[in-house]
């Protein structure tokens, strides 16, 4: 029993790592997402692009072993990265 117990403490300990890694990845794509927000204001392109999101979604599904995971996933971090991009302007 105690066995199992470190290794769960052992495998929470990496999704705990991967959490930061993910969070400061996050900060990075919306940080983009803000630079974008200011160019396409520039180039009178509206901030909700379905053909782009399409696009990527499309990316996602063709790497990811979990597809069924990681799409909503990427979903709402497109929805977040859309909102960043109102508040920027």
């Amino acid at each position: 029993m105690q066995n199992y117990k470190e290794h769960l403490l052992r495998e929470r300990k990496k999704i705990d790592k991967l959490n930061q890694k993910i969070a400061k990845l996050l900060d990075a794509r919306f940080k983009i997402a803000k630079k974008i927000a200011g160019l396409k204001e520039k180039i009178g392109m509206p901030i909700f692009q379905p053909k782009r999101e399409k696009q990527v979604l499309a990316r996602i599904k063709a790497i990811s072993s979990v597809p069924r995971y990681t799409i909503p996933v990427f979903k709402a971090i497109i929805q977040q990265s859309r909102r960043c991009q109102r508040e920027q302007r």
